[in-house]
């Protein structure tokens, strides 16, 4: 199962790595929900445990994607956490296995991958793990256009001034994302799914690998038709499915995330 990749040129941003002061910067935690505009739909920051679940009482439709994410001290620190701020890359293809683990969270399945200290170190992208990273509610939303949902933001970053800070940088660049939802497979040859942006990136559909963005990259792009893959993701029409979306950022000097889909989400949150 494959889908079509292609790099996204934007800008090279400069000079955005001038230090800060000498030490990290003081770690903050969010008091209320922080939402910030971006270029088309906004993220909302919580405290973990808030947001959720958004599916109407009703069962009609819901125009978000909910979950976490997670920051990370960078690498090149004392204590930091050796897969951020440590690699350069152009993409990792291939670096999870093909169906999401059995606690529901990507493994993987490199022996000796380039752009990943170890298998351990993954492990704890998407697992909360005290001392190791800080953990806050995420929820993305998604404005609605005349045949699709959008988000996109060219400047995504959720973790700014908290969790462990900046650390000296402009933009904390160390964290990572992970949102699910629920949809309605309805046989449309058209029902598309895009993301575009940086660094590693995977959906699963129905617990299955859908797209692969792996690796410290610049943006790419990537649309998966479900229509192509519906047998063997065993989408019956009608029915209903989970999508969950695991993302990182791991390199200044930028952040962006886009998401396009005429997907109809039916439970915000998994």
């Amino acid at each position: 199962m494959t889908s079509r990749f292609v790099p996204w040129p934007i800008p090279v941003i400069v000079s955005i790595l001038a230090a800060c002061g000498s030490g990290d910067e003081e770690t903050k935690e969010p008091v209320a929900p922080s939402c910030t505009g971006a270029d088309t739909g906004r993220f909302c920051v919580t405290p973990v445990g808030e947001g959720g679940d958004q599916r109407s009482p009703d069962g009609s439709s819901c125009n978000a994607l909910v979950g976490v994410v997670r920051d990370f001290r960078r690498g090149d620190r004392e204590g930091g956490h050796p897969d951020f701020e440590m690699f350069w890359g152009d993409g990792e293809f291939g670096l999870v296995e093909p169906a999401l683990g059995p606690e529901g969270k990507p493994t993987l399945a490199v022996a000796e991958p380039q752009t990943v200290h170890s298998r351990e170190s993954f492990a704890q992208w998407y697992e909360d793990v005290d001392g190791v990273n800080e953990t806050f509610g995420l929820t993305l939303e998604l404005e609605t256009g005349e045949t699709e949902l959008r988000f996109g933001s060219t400047e995504f970053f959720p973790v700014d001034d908290l969790g462990f800070g900046n650390e000296g940088m402009y933009h904390n660049y160390g964290f990572t994302t992970e949102l699910h939802a629920t949809f309605r497979y309805d046989g449309r040859p058209d029902a598309a799914f895009t993301f575009i942006g940086d660094d590693d990136l995977w959906v699963y559909i129905n617990g299955r690998l859908a797209i692969d963005l792996g690796g410290v990259h610049a943006p790419m792009t990537a649309t998966f038709l479900l229509a192509e893959h519906a047998a063997e993701l065993d989408l019956v029409e009608g029915e209903e499915y989970p999508i969950d979306l695991f993302h990182a950022e791991r390199r200044a000097t930028m952040s962006s995330f886009v998401v396009h889909t005429n997907l109809e989400f039916l439970r915000c949150g998994g």
